[in-house]
């Protein structure tokens, strides 16, 4: 797999998985505008994308921001302004209240990229494990940033210490190596740091978003380690299906929240936004009853050790 994604890619593409360019992912285009060409209804567009009408609601609020449309990916700046218009914006408001509709043709609704899986996807899944350690580090260091901002590092710090949880936040930034037992327990306790964050009342929604989306991740990330069938029926196998789109939007609030895209370039971050690592587990759970955390490195590389010395 050398030479394959990453800094090293021979073709300059950033995916193991996929033809995203190092260039586009590193400018953090994430979103692009679907053109409704048939008789659907949005009930359908979320579906075949993999998205939820929550996720959308949530980007065309976000789109709206000022620096929109540098995340746009193959947009003009026309079609992005025919997005915004007040007509589409009352169309998609009024199927967005009733998803059962069928649009008109033309309204344009912005989604997030759901890239096919067209390199190397039957050799190599992703790790689930590695996926959790790497956007857990992610998230921390986010929230590093801002309680540096907030200059409340050092109380932080105090209450994760309180909690007996072995991560300390710095002032400098940087990106964080935590293993994957601190990893877990600082997701677990992170609405510890969260309250001590957003402890303002006029922060009362950031903090009660956050909080949610740590606890979607726990849940989630459970699902995605998980190595055994029985256990994941356990947690829950239906929300299992639904993990693709949960996913998607989980990602998407996280990026919401965070505001900042260099602080988000992991490929694994990539891979959860954009459908690989959901399609993956999906895949492999529906057509081979095959729990995606069964395929970890770490287990791979067991089993491995465990044969050679059988021989």
């Amino acid at each position: 797999m050398y030479g394959i994604g990453g800094m090293t890619d021979k073709e300059g593409k950033f995916c193991l998985h996929c033809n995203e360019l190092l260039k586009d992912h590193k400018a953090g285009k994430y979103f692009e505008i679907e053109t409704i060409v048939s008789n659907e209804t949005l009930s359908q567009v979320c579906e075949r994308l993999d998205m939820s009408t929550e996720g959308i609601k949530l980007l065309n609020r976000m789109l709206k921001s000022p620096d929109a449309f540098e995340r746009m990916f193959d947009t003009s700046e026309g079609e992005f302004q025919e997005l915004l218009a007040e007509e589409n914006q009352t169309r998609l408001q009024n199927y967005l209240q009733d998803p059962e509709l069928i649009m008109e043709m033309g309204t344009k609704i912005p989604v997030i990229r759901l890239i096919e899986m067209d390199r190397c996807s039957g050799e190599a899944a992703c790790c689930s494990f590695h996926a959790f350690i790497r956007t857990t580090n992610m998230i921390i260091g986010c929230l590093q940033e801002k309680a540096a901002q907030m200059r409340k590092v050092a109380t932080v710090n105090f209450q994760l210490q309180e909690q007996g949880v072995n991560v300390q936040f710095t002032e400098k930034s940087h990106s964080r190596k935590l293993n994957g037992e601190q990893c877990d327990r600082f997701v677990k306790k992170a609405s510890v740091v969260i309250n001590t964050l957003y402890s303002d009342p006029a922060y009362a929604d950031d903090r009660e978003r956050w909080i949610g989306v740590m606890e979607e991740w726990d849940l989630l990330s459970t699902m995605l380690k998980c190595q055994e069938l029985d256990k994941l029926e356990n947690l829950d196998f239906q929300i299992g299906l639904t993990l693709p789109v949960r996913l998607r939007t989980l990602m998407l609030n996280i990026i919401d929240l965070v505001g900042d895209p260099s602080l988000m370039q992991s490929f694994y971050f990539h891979s959860l936004l954009v459908g690989h690592i959901g399609q993956q587990f999906y895949d492999r759970l529906v057509q081979y009853g095959i729990p995606l955390g069964l395929l970890n490195i770490n287990i791979l590389e067991d089993l491995r050790i465990c044969k050679s010395n059988q021989r």
